[in-house]
């Protein structure tokens, strides 16, 4: 083969390479991969505890977003003691967040509803009540 023949065969091989590359890229444009954690399709979940006046006082294991009256629900109520107008039921709850329900007092176990207010007797008989 001749020099001349050589040189204009390596030539067409080569601007035919270069089409080849450019032709490839219109047709199909590389995309970069996706990647997906397992993790991600699993609903997340938060670990809150409750404690007090519920039946079922624990840990409770709840999904993301959700309501502190979902855990008193999941922990199976309030009893007859509990105070509930004391907790926020619409509040979201946080991961490791503990409720502590308290006990109703005494006097609202009874039906009277708070226990009356001190009063003092100052000096110039003033009537101060405490609130």
């Amino acid at each position: 083969m001749s020099k001349k023949k050589f040189l204009f065969l390596l030539l067409a091989v080569a601007v035919a390479g270069l089409l080849w590359q450019k032709f490839e890229f219109v047709r199909s444009p590389k995309t970069p991969p996706t990647i997906v954690s397992p993790r991600s399709k699993a609903p997340l979940k938060i670990a809150c505890s409750v404690s007090g006046e519920v039946l079922n006082p624990g840990i409770y294991y709840l999904s993301e977003g959700s309501l502190v009256g979902d855990l008193i629900s999941a922990a199976g109520g309030f009893t007859k003691r509990a105070d509930g107008e004391k907790i926020q039921m619409d509040d979201f709850l946080d991961d490791r967040e503990s409720i502590a329900v308290p006990k109703k007092s005494f006097f609202k176990r009874i039906g009277v509803g708070e226990a009356p207010p001190k009063t003092y007797f100052l000096p110039p008989m003033e009537v101060v009540e405490e609130k």
